[in-house]
């Protein structure tokens, strides 16, 4: 009996080992990762979701940073714009003669119904045979209706002027020139007249003035001026 104890217990021992070994090697299919696992491809997949947010149970919601909105498509026309494009440039030059009097008015412009007259610029070239005379000349604005001898000074509590401010370019060929050029603001409502008027502190020799302005017709709609 002794004498195969050993071969016996050795078998034994060959028998676990193998055994072992056997249940240690992974056979195809058992442990491996799939075969899709092992292929290349990106590693985040995008997936399309859709997300149900009634009115009556909103899933809130909260902004984190700044938040920005691309609109295309889109081509804005800023109320200014549209102001800016319906204006019409004005021009206009008149001549005053005081003759044998001191002082002369005429008349420039008349504002169409439904427009402003807007002028920005003024230049008045005058001149006076009395060298030792001065002049001075304004624009007056006559309300809609109103009504005067042009050869008389209007009323100033009831025409407003704008002044030109005049000064003294020297004398030359016989005549003491005078002279304003100056950048101005107001506006002349529809219906109302612009006039322009001079002045002469002498009624020897002659006395004249060109006056010229510029500006813009701007629709009456389109602006928040009242008069000038």
């Amino acid at each position: 009996m002794r004498h195969f104890k050993g071969p016996v217990l050795a078998g034994l021992g060959f028998l676990i080992l193998l055994g072992s070994l056997v249940l240690a090697t992974p056979f195809a299919g058992f442990g491996a990762p799939p075969a899709a696992a092992l292929q290349p491809g990106p590693k985040d997949k995008m997936f399309d979701v859709f997300v149900v947010n009634p009115s009556d149970r909103p899933i809130p919601t909260q902004q984190q940073g700044v938040a920005e909105v691309m609109v295309s498509n889109v081509n804005p026309l800023m109320v200014r714009e549209a102001a800016l494009a319906a204006r019409k440039r004005w021009a206009k030059w008149v001549f005053i003669d005081t003759g044998a009097s001191d002082y002369m008015n005429v008349p420039v412009f008349t504002v169409p119904e439904g427009w402003q007259l807007h002028v920005e610029a003024i230049n008045a070239d005058g001149c006076l045979q009395d060298r030792g005379a001065q002049m001075t000349c304004n624009l007056t604005v006559w309300p809609k209706g109103y009504t005067a001898d042009p050869g008389v000074p209007p009323d100033d509590h009831v025409i407003p002027k704008i002044k030109m401010l005049m000064s003294s370019q020297g004398y030359f060929r016989g005549m003491m020139h005078w002279g304003a050029n100056q950048q101005v603001n107001f506006f002349v409502d529809g219906g109302q007249a612009l006039w322009a008027e001079m002045y002469r502190n002498s009624t020897e020799g002659e006395g004249e003035v060109r006056v010229w302005m510029t500006g813009f017709l701007v629709p009456a709609v389109q602006t928040g001026a009242q008069g000038w």
